[in-house]
C-alpha cells in the first residue's frame, strides 16, 4: 500500500481506531491484521470525520483544502492569503510543505504571476488549465469536473453543447477517449509512475467501451455497467454479441483483448496479464467512485507495463486525435478489428 515502515504503527492505530482493520496481537507482537474497509464512499466520510475529530491545526486544514482546489484546476498563488484567509507566513508554510511532499508546485507564467498546481493531477497542462480558469471562470471550471467525477465515462453528448468542454479536452483538464464516432470524456487521475498512467489510460479505455454499449448500442444496450466489468474481472470473457467487434475494438488496439468470430457473431474477451487486469479493477474503481484507486504494481510486470503493444495509444494521443472523425464502415471496422486481434494472438505471421 506504499506505507513506509516508521509509519506502520501509527497508520494501523488509525485503520483501528475507525473500524477499518482488526488487529490480532500476541503480546507485544502483531501477528495479523484482518481488513474490515467498507465500500469506498462511506469509507471516505469516515476518514474524514475522524481526521477533524483529531483537531487538525490552521495549516493542515489549509493544506487539504488547496490540496483539494489544485488537483481539479491550477490557482493563483497571489491569491492564497486573500482567498483562504492566510497569513503570509501560513501561506508559505503551506506551500513549502505540498512542494516537500511533492504534490504541490509553483509555476511562473510568460507574464510575470504565479500559478500553484498538484502535480498529481496527471496529464494536466498547468498553463493551459490556467488560461481556461481565467476565460470561464473558477465556479464553471469546478461545475464541469464535479459532473464527469460523478459520472467517469459520460458521453459528451450528454454534457452541455458550451464551449468550455471543447476548450477543457484541448487544454487536457479533462480527457475525452473515443469509442467508434463518440466521445467520454474522464478527469486525469492520480498517477506517480508512468506504468501508473499506461494503466489508467488502458481503464479509461476499458470504461469508454462499456459506456458506449451503455448509451449507445444499436441492438443491446447494457444496463449494468459494472456487471460487465465484474464478469470481464472474473470470467476473462463476454458472451458473443453481434456488435463486440466495433464496441470493443479500442480495447483490442490498446492490447488489452482480443475478438473473435464464433459463427455469426464475435466474442470479447481480455488478455490476462497483470496490467490488463489491474485496469480493469481500476476501471471498476472510476465506476465506483470517481477515482482510480492507486494499486502498488508488482515489479515483475514493470517492463511489460512500460513497453505496451505497439498499438498502444495514450491520452495525448487521443486527444490530438480530437477533430478527426472515423470513416470505416462497419463492415470494414470489424474486419480491420478481427485482424488485429488475430495478430495479437499470433494466429498469423508477420
Amino acid at each position: 500500500m506504499g506505507v513506509r515502515a516508521t509509519e506502520l504503527e501509527t497508520v494501523l492505530r488509525e485503520l483501528e481506531e475507525i473500524g477499518w482493520v482488526r488487529l490480532v496481537r500476541s503480546g507485544a507482537n502483531l501477528k495479523r491484521v484482518e481488513v474490515l474497509v467498507p465500500s469506498l464512499r462511506d469509507g471516505f466520510d469516515t476518514i474524514g470525520e475522524r481526521w477533524k475529530s483529531v483537531g487538525p491545526t490552521e495549516i493542515e486544514q489549509a493544506s487539504v483544502l488547496i490540496l483539494g482546489e489544485t488537483i481539479a484546476r491550477p490557482i493563483d498563488l497571489e491569491d492564497l492569503e486573500r482567498k483562504h484567509g492566510l497569513s503570509v507566513d501560513a501561506a508559505r508554510v503551506v506551500v513549502e510543505i505540498g512542494e516537500t511532499g511533492t504534490y504541490l508546485r509553483r509555476h511562473r507564467l510568460d507574464d510575470g504571476s504565479r500559478i500553484l498546481y498538484s502535480p498529481l493531477y496527471g496529464d494536466n497542462n498547468p498553463e493551459k488549465a490556467h488560461a481556461l480558469v481565467k476565460k470561464y471562470g473558477d465556479s464553471r471550471i469546478t461545475d464541469l469536473i464535479g459532473r464527469i467525477d460523478a459520472s467517469q465515462g459520460i458521453p459528451v453528448k450528454h454534457l452541455s453543447e458550451d464551449p468550455i468542454l471543447r476548450d477543457a479536452i484541448l487544454a487536457g483538464l479533462v480527457l475525452a477517449p473515443s469509442v467508434r464516432d463518440e466521445k467520454f470524456v474522464f478527469t486525469p487521475q492520480q498517477g506517480t509512475a508512468p506504468e501508473e498512467t499506461v494503466v489508467l489510460d488502458k481503464a479509461r479505455a476499458i470504461l469508454a467501451c462499456v459506456r458506449y454499449g451503455q448509451h449507445f448500442a444499436g441492438i443491446t444496450r447494457i444496463f449494468s455497467p459494472r456487471a460487465i466489468i465484474d464478469k470481464l474481472v472474473d470470467k476473462k470473457r463476454l458472451a458473443p454479441h453481434s456488435e463486440h467487434a466495433e464496441q470493443y475494438g479500442l480495447l483490442v488496439k490498446k492490447g488489452v483483448g482480443r475478438v473473435e468470430r464464433i459463427g455469426d457473431r464475435w466474442q470479447f474477451s481480455i488478455i490476462d496479464t497483470d496490467d490488463n487486469m489491474k485496469a480493469l479493477r481500476t476501471a471498476r474503481d472510476l465506476l465506483d467512485t470517481g477515482t482510480g484507486i492507486s494499486q502498488a504494481v508488482d515489479d515483475s510486470i514493470r517492463l511489460q507495463v512500460l513497453n505496451p503493444p505497439g498499438s498502444y495509444q495514450t491520452p495525448v494521443v487521443e486527444r490530438t486525435k480530437l477533430n478527426r472523425a472515423a470513416k470505416l464502415g462497419k463492415a470494414t471496422d470489424a474486419k480491420v478489428v478481427s485482424e488485429i486481434s488475430d495478430i495479437i494472438r499470433g494466429a498469423r505471421a508477420g
